[in-house]
């Protein structure tokens, strides 16, 4: 169960339907389906912390923005479904979920850590 997997959570999102929970601990992400109870994905590959999280959907883009001097930037794509993770390693990492295995771009170049994405 979700409950029984989950030890501490850092941060957490639910997506519109309420079928998804993406809940980070630590470097890792677990992606749940709810009704079921089901694990999905477990992603690894963020060098540190996991800060925030967001999910896309059809409605959405992405921003992200940074603590130093707030500074923002922009994602745009067919990126519906998949999920966005930012770290205090300095990266914001589009995981694609749809796909049995998921895969992450990572997006480099921040100087400090990620506290939103959205």
């Amino acid at each position: 169960s979700i409950s029984s997997q989950i030890k501490a959570v850092s941060t957490l999102a639910l997506d519109k339907t309420g079928e998804r929970l993406v809940a980070a601990h630590g470097a890792t992400c677990n992606v749940w389906a709810t009704h079921e109870s089901k694990l999905l994905h477990h992603l690894e590959g963020h060098e540190a912390s996991i800060s925030c999280i967001s999910l896309l959907n059809e409605e959405s883009g992405a921003r992200i923005h940074t603590s130093k001097l707030g500074i923002s930037s922009s994602l745009s794509g067919p990126w519906s479904g998949c999920i966005l993770t930012g770290s205090m390693d300095h990266t914001v990492r589009l995981w694609d979920v749809r796909m049995r295995k998921a895969q992450a771009l990572i997006l480099r170049g921040h100087t400090d850590t990620i506290n939103a994405v959205q």
